[in-house]
């Protein structure tokens, strides 16, 4: 009964994280990134396959905000599991990725070198059940919601 009941006080209260993405840290950020949502998965109990996609898809987003040098600041993780959602906040100073989550074409690809990043942004947003792109002065901020 006590397992129970402590079962049902747990629901829907919200665990929080904050994280730092460093380009200068001894590991690589992509594997910083997974360390990261791998540990809090293990002590949230949080679904492997729900910290995987967000993971990657993090480690996506990351990968193409730097390789389009569209950062002048790391970027800042805040992540929020209540037992039915995952929610990434990040944030960032600089330019804001493109908003546009259609799928380019293989000639867009080949011409076209903002083609790769919406390219990366479809992933990103298959990935994830939504996802909002803001912009607020020089502040871009990136929200990704996944159902546990």
């Amino acid at each position: 009964m006590a397992l129970l009941l402590n079962l049902v006080f747990r629901l829907g209260t919200e665990k929080t994280s904050e994280y730092v993405i460093k380009s200068d840290s001894s590991l690589n950020p992509t594997d910083e990134i997974f360390s990261f949502f791998n540990k809090l998965g293990g002590t949230w109990g949080a679904r492997p396959e729900i910290i995987q996609k967000a993971a990657h898809a993090v480690s996506e987003l990351y990968e193409t905000i730097t390789n389009l040098h569209l950062n002048e600041s790391p970027m800042k993780l805040r992540v929020s599991f209540d037992e039915f959602n995952l929610d990434i906040n990040i944030q960032y100073r600089g330019k804001n990725v493109t908003k546009n989550f259609k799928q380019p074409t293989s000639e867009e690809l080949l011409k076209d070198d903002s083609a790769l990043a919406n390219l990366s942004l479809f992933l990103i947003n298959r990935m994830a059940d939504q996802m909002q792109i803001d912009e607020k002065g020089e502040n871009c901020h990136i929200k990704l919601h996944f159902e546990h």
